[in-house]
């Protein structure tokens, strides 16, 4: 993970609402500017926006949960439609390692996630973090920290820091700025019906996020990108896996 110091991360983190032509034209318009995003997707996507996400090689296409995922969802309830879901993404060619939870607090059946090679659950509201144990406390000490916690060794919890819905186009540039300017991170969550309702302002904000690119101030990536870079910084001490699955 070497960069500038002053260089932060930033994610756009976007909810398919409606796979759309206006949703495919969004992501093709990302895809112009090279700027990658996190997709995530109920359901098995349409035609066109399978091929619009095709279109940009760095995109990450995640899971959409619904309310199975929060707490205090059951064990039997979180299985089978963890399961269920993602058996549907895989069927067209999707194998998400993200899982995106829009209201709430992620269930705590993390075992679960493991078992489906889920590295990274990215949530409105964070649980209770226990006293960090370890090299754990290094780890968060890096700028990614600012959003993302480890729940297990293999699982990550990042947290949004900016809804689109909240902030506006503006705000979230601003937003951005100033954390990434920090060299911060910053989890942008959009809905696509958002972005794709007004072409002009979003098309402000992706040339935004591209300048400032291009002026080294952040690196956009995905949620499956942030978990990369920690699993390159993992120390070789901690070779032995810590995940011990539930009664």
């Amino acid at each position: 993970m070497s960069r500038p110091s002053a260089t932060g991360i930033c994610v756009l983190s976007i909810d398919v609402v409606s796979g759309d032509a206006g949703t495919a034209d969004l992501c093709l318009r990302l895809a112009a500017a090279d700027v990658p995003a996190t997709w995530s997707i109920a359901s098995s996507p349409c035609d066109e926006l399978c091929a619009a996400l095709r279109q940009q090689p760095g995109n990450e296409v995640a899971l959409l949960a619904g309310g199975w995922a929060a707490e205090p969802s059951d064990r039997r309830t979180f299985s089978r439609s963890l399961t269920s879901s993602l058996a549907d993404l895989r069927s067209a060619g999707y194998y998400p390692t993200t899982i995106a939870l829009p209201i709430g607090r992620l269930a705590t059946h993390d075992d679960l996630l493991a078992k489906h090679d889920i590295c990274v659950a990215r949530v409105s509201q964070r649980r209770q973090q226990p006293k960090a144990r370890g090299w754990w406390p290094r780890l968060r000490s890096t700028p990614e920290s600012t959003a993302v916690a480890n729940l297990r060794w293999g699982l990550w919890e990042a947290a949004v820091t900016v809804d689109l819905r909240d902030a506006g186009l503006r705000g979230v540039a601003k937003t951005v700025d100033r954390l990434t300017g920090r060299g911060g991170s910053a989890i942008v969550v959009a809905p696509s019906d958002v972005l794709a309702s007004d072409a002009r302002a979003t098309s402000k904000l992706i040339g935004h996020l591209a300048r400032r690119r291009e002026e080294q101030a952040l690196r956009v990536t995905t949620l499956a990108g942030i978990a990369g870079d920690f699993r390159a910084a993992r120390p070789a001490t901690a070779a032995r896996s810590i995940l011990r699955p539930a009664a």
